[in-house]
């Protein structure tokens, strides 16, 4: 099967333009989408209802390893996102979009939304797709094939892009299912709108996190479409987090109380990831007037990249 050249013209209302006859959809470059199959250059793949009972009930594919393990707070955006999805009534995903700047905690968030979202929903799909590059984002969509359609891993990484995509907006199956797409850029936010993201079934949820506004702006379809402008957690959400992960061994970090943690978290910001990076420290060194010291003797940032190398 050869490689699938795809011309796509985007509506306005974020539909894509082609012509319906029969419940068949013939997009530009000749891919054919009919119910319960995909076809490329007249080879079908059926992988609607004839194919789907192979699969379990749900899956879940998310980078738990990730998950902050003293994650705490963001009770109001999480309901948020939770209202988002329940109020869409189209027949298309319904789409909420986090943004926030560097280390405001976005991809955590999006991470905990999706753990609660596959814990609840017995029979939800769940799928984590990076989109920091055009290559993650190609290798990670093109993994759901891998998922979903079992017998399907000798396909070229196009047929598999086009195929996922035929999967998700299959209208035949009852299917339910969250995509995240974590930390889309300039350039994989025209990937994703061009040739991947799917555009039917009511049935599918799309959470994106980016760093500015204006790429938020350009994955949302309408004003029903949620965008979060996060910002960083308050100081006792904040110092919360800081001491649960500085604990040792579920006991609190040495001499150090609530009074002592909350100059650290007004010297970072507030901000998710230097707390995280703060705790590590403290529970392997403690000393908080030690590591005040630094941050308030140094740039954070510089502070935060030196402990990346160093982790």
């Amino acid at each position: 099967m050869g490689d699938i050249t795809r011309t796509i013209d985007m509506r306005a209302d974020g539909t894509q333009a082609g012509t319906v006859f029969g419940g068949r959809f013939h997009s530009d470059g000749g891919s054919q989408f009919m119910g319960n199959s995909f076809s490329t250059n007249g080879a079908p793949i059926y992988f609607g209802s004839s194919s789907d009972h192979r699969l379990p009930a749900s899956i879940r594919e998310l980078p738990d390893a990730i998950l902050s393990s003293h994650f705490t707070g963001r009770v109001d955006e999480l309901q948020q996102i939770d209202r988002a999805f329940s109020a869409s009534s189209s027949d298309l995903p319904a789409r909420c979009v986090i943004h926030g700047m560097p280390g405001v905690g976005k991809t955590q968030l999006a991470l905990q939304h999706a753990t609660l979202a596959s814990e609840q929903s017995k029979d939800m799909y769940t799928f984590w797709v990076s989109a920091a590059s055009v290559e993650k984002l190609a290798r990670d969509f093109s993994k759901l094939v891998d998922l979903c359609l079992p017998g399907r891993h000798a396909l070229d990484q196009a047929t598999k892009l086009t195929l996922a995509r035929a999967w998700l907006e299959d209208p035949t199956a009852a299917k339910k299912w969250l995509l995240v797409l974590d930390n889309v850029t300039q350039e994989t936010s025209r990937m994703i709108l061009e040739e991947i993201l799917p555009r039917r079934n009511s049935g599918g949820r799309l959470l994106f996190t980016t760093r500015t506004a204006s790429i938020a702006e350009s994955c949302t379809i309408s004003s029903k479409s949620l965008m979060i402008a996060l910002q960083p957690p308050g100081l006792h959400d904040a110092v919360k987090m800081l001491a649960a992960g500085a604990r040792r061994d579920g006991e609190g970090t040495e001499d150090a109380s609530y009074a002592d943690l909350e100059p650290l978290v007004r010297s970072v910001g507030h901000l998710p990831l230097a707390i995280d990076q703060a705790a590590s420290y403290l529970k392997r060194y403690g000393g908080t007037k030690e590591l005040l010291d630094l941050y308030q003797s140094e740039d954070i940032m510089e502070v935060m990249r030196r402990h990346d190398k160093d982790s």
